[in-house]
């Protein structure tokens, strides 16, 4: 139901640029919380779940991967927490196309509070379809109209 709810509100909102990141608003409500009274790390992967398709639909990226029947799996997750976030603390989310290479494209997303990242996350994605992986640039360009040229990839990425 939460993944049909966020498709809907996807819709419903104006598109979104490849480059920018998509920053969403939230709090930590009781029922986020692990038996150590802070926000469970199950939660922290649920939000960026929501957030990455929203960004996913609102850029095209679903619209163009699904014309060509691909779908667009998480190839790799990797989690750094720094700080809890505890009860009733608001925080954003925010979720951002880093790059990509000839195989795969890259995600990040941190959770931020009071200016300051308290977890994050990054992620690398592929499109396969039935014929096999495509690489990013293909489809980013044909969301953009043209060639569509990575930004450099963080080292750290690439291991």
């Amino acid at each position: 139901m939460r993944f049909v709810a966020s498709a809907l509100r996807s819709v419903a909102r104006p598109g979104h640029p490849l480059d920018a990141p998509l920053v969403q608003h939230s709090m930590v409500w009781p029922t986020d919380l692990n038996v150590g009274m802070h926000m469970d790390n199950v939660r922290y992967l649920q939000l960026m779940n929501r957030a990455r398709n929203e960004l996913l639909m609102r850029s095209g990226i679903m619209r163009a991967a699904g014309a060509r029947r691909l779908g667009v799996p998480v190839a790799q997750c990797v989690m750094r927490y720094k700080r809890s976030l505890m009860p009733f603390e608001r925080f954003s989310l925010r979720t951002q196309i880093i790059g990509w290479n000839e195989r795969r494209f890259f995600m990040a997303q941190d959770f931020v509070r009071d200016g300051q990242v308290v977890a994050s996350g990054q992620l690398q994605y592929a499109f396969v379809g039935p014929e096999g992986r495509v690489a990013p640039a293909t489809i980013f360009s044909a969301l953009l109209g043209r060639e569509a040229v990575s930004p450099p990839l963080p080292a750290e990425l690439l291991d």
